[in-house]
């Protein structure tokens, strides 16, 4: 059984009306919605429904090549599984499959019972260039036929999905019993994993938009909580100071003194930490007490300026009078 099949005149304007409404519906919730786990939950149960199959999921890459399957959708009869939620190995997808996915976008169809694996490239791997070449078939791999077997799977359609030019996941469907895949239900699918590209990138930027709004809030709030002060308590105005950056931290970032700039549903990037007492907002906010706290202190001669930062238990900062003629270290041990 060859698991791509042409289907006729009839059959095929049917599903070119389906596969119309499909598209329609999926880029409709996308302009209503900008919570992508709303859209791609939506799109794998559309997508299910439009194949027929067992199971409809959506696979996202962690940085360590490893993966979560993050939306679902299962056949009514539930014949396979759910697997919503779990996190599979690098070594599921080994690194050559990888690079046929970033280097040609090349989708898979998959008929266990006949061994054959059928693969179409969507770009030329040299060039880039778009070519969406027929599909090609050789025999299946024993240990993926095995690992499907394994799973329950006599047929599959995998097709890449990428935000940037970065390879961010795969949309998969798998079926219990041998199925022939219509040719146009494969174009289907890659329209579709279009549309799911330009809701990572719309809810990206959303993200990044809101980001920056709050980051914003909380620098004015710290900004207004100086500026309230009637009297100088650098302790009091340090800790203050802290609590607010902390909070930026805690949404970008696990280490408190660290800032952490990747997205949660973009793509996934190795952060770049920068200590807290390095960064320029921190030492600009810090230095403006310190200078009046200094003022201060030359009016009264005699007075120490110090804070402890509640950042850490092995973090401190502390100042005491210097001339004016840059902003303080600080050293955290």
């Amino acid at each position: 059984m060859n698991p791509v099949t042409v289907p006729s005149t009839t059959s095929g304007q049917t599903s070119r009306l389906d596969q119309e409404n499909l598209l329609r519906r999926i880029t409709n919730r996308i302009r209503r919605s900008l919570e992508l786990q709303e859209i791609l939950n939506a799109t794998v149960t559309e997508v299910q429904q439009f194949l027929g199959v067992d199971r409809l999921k959506i696979y996202k890459f962690h940085a360590d090549t490893s993966g979560q399957v993050i939306a679902e959708s299962l056949g009514e009869d539930r014949r396979l599984p759910p697997l919503n939620g779990l996190n599979f190995p690098a070594d599921d997808i080994p690194p050559h499959a990888r690079q046929l996915f970033i280097e040609a976008k090349v989708r898979n169809v998959v008929n266990v019972d006949s061994g054959l694996i059928g693969q179409s490239r969507l770009c030329d791997p040299e060039t880039g260039e778009v070519i969406a070449e027929d599909w090609a078939f050789r025999p299946l791999d024993p240990c993926h036929q095995e690992y499907l077997t394994a799973m329950g799977i006599k047929a599959s359609v995998t097709a890449p999905i990428f935000h940037h030019d970065q390879l961010w996941g795969l949309l998969v469907a798998h079926h219990a019993t041998p199925l022939e895949i219509p040719l146009q239900q494969l174009r289907g699918i890659q329209l579709v994993v279009d549309q799911i590209s330009v809701a990572i990138a719309q809810s990206t930027h959303l993200q990044y938009a809101q980001a920056k709004v709050e980051r914003k809030a909380i620098l004015n709030k710290i900004a207004a909580q100086l500026n309230s002060l009637t009297a100088i308590d650098l302790q009091a105005a340090l800790e203050s100071t802290v609590q607010a950056l902390q909070a930026i931290v805690v949404a970008y970032g696990s280490d408190p003194r660290s800032y952490n700039c990747s997205m949660a549903l973009g793509p996934t990037v190795t952060p770049r930490f920068i200590p807290l007492e390095n960064s320029p907002i921190w030492r600009a906010y810090t230095w403006s007490i310190l200078s009046n706290a200094m003022a201060f202190k030359r009016i009264l001669p005699g007075a120490m300026i110090c804070g402890r930062s509640t950042i850490s238990t092995k973090s401190v900062i502390c100042a005491q009078s210097r001339p004016l003629s840059g902003p303080p270290r600080f050293v955290a041990f």
